[in-house]
């Protein structure tokens, strides 16, 4: 993610994590960011995290979510029907029996 802390940089009290000046080109963790007070900021260090995830990560989330649920109720409205229809053989069976 191109982003930094859930509204932007502030969100860290003191200094900027290394991990919110990373840029696309670079990989690896750079060792200073870029002083704030200058203001030569990298982009992702004014773009919050919070509105990245909700546009794109909540929405699939609660989709998959969704169709765990109906798998869910599913399997227990089959248990339901299940069982219902073993208990009704049984009972056919006991009173099969008690005839003999």
């Amino acid at each position: 993610l191109q982003c930094c802390g859930v509204s932007n940089y502030m969100d860290f009290p003191g200094t900027i994590p290394p991990t919110c000046c990373l840029t696309r080109d670079n990989s690896s963790v750079p060792d200073t960011c870029p002083d704030p007070t200058t203001g030569q900021l990298h982009p992702q260090m004014t773009q919050g995290c919070l509105t990245i995830l909700t546009q794109g990560g909540i929405p699939a989330i609660a989709s998959s979510l969704a169709v765990v649920a109906l798998f869910q109720v599913f399997g227990v409205l089959l248990s339901c029907f299940l069982s219902r229809r073993v208990e009704d053989s049984r009972e056919w069976y006991e009173m099969s029996s008690m005839s003999k």
